[in-house]
């Protein structure tokens, strides 16, 4: 597939219906609700990054009366000020959802990323002990 300024691999998927659903759900009132999603992903042909990614969902979730639900996520390298590299991250995102038949869109931009790092070190309670 081509997507734009990248050639790709598309990868379709789908929850199978043997399996449990973990990758996704609702939670309506304290209880969850998983949902069984298919979609599609595009990577880049050369270096198998993730370029998009979309879902659907496999089935209705009656108890919440969710029959429609659809995501897409794009994905483009991030530069950070210090100069050291980059990383491919979710620049923007689209849900689209119907609930009780009411229809729902949801639009996100993610910018202004922060890179950190955290140094831990771990210890004993006797190391931490001092006379």
């Amino acid at each position: 597939a081509d997507w734009p300024r990248h050639s790709a691999w598309q990868v379709r998927f789908e929850q199978r219906n043997s399996r449990p659903a973990r990758m996704h759900g609702w939670q309506v009132k304290g209880q969850v609700y998983p949902s069984s999603i298919k979609g599609r992903a595009w990577l880049s042909l050369d270096s198998f990054r993730l370029l998009r990614i979309e879902t659907d969902l496999a089935k209705s979730i009656w108890q919440i009366q969710m029959d429609y639900e659809h995501v897409a996520i794009d994905y483009a390298p991030v530069k950070f000020p210090s100069g050291k590299g980059q990383l491919w991250l979710p620049v923007s995102a689209e849900v689209y959802a119907r609930v009780h038949k009411h229809f729902y869109r949801q639009e996100h931009e993610f910018t202004n990323f922060q890179l950190f790092s955290v140094k831990t070190r771990e210890s004993t309670l006797e190391s931490d002990v001092h006379p």
